[in-house]
């Protein structure tokens, strides 16, 4: 799910030539409802270190990956 800054959302899926790197994470997703496709550049200073690194995390290896366990 893409959401816009007007806050509307638009369901899309996301493409697996997206890249995602140390130093940005580029997300290609095709859109559901339109034709054609939209690419989101996304930089570290966009969010948080630690929200940057746990994107990353599940981008890459989806999302039981960034879960840790207990010691």
């Amino acid at each position: 799910m893409l959401v816009l800054r007007n806050g509307s959302h638009i369901p899309g899926r996301l493409l697996p030539d997206s890249l995602v790197t140390s130093y940005l994470v580029i997300l290609n997703i095709v859109l559901n409802e339109q034709r054609g496709r939209r690419s989101l550049l996304i930089m570290p200073d966009a969010m948080g270190a630690e929200s940057f690194r746990r994107l990353r995390v599940v981008l890459r290896w989806g999302e039981k990956a960034d879960k840790t366990p207990a010691l």
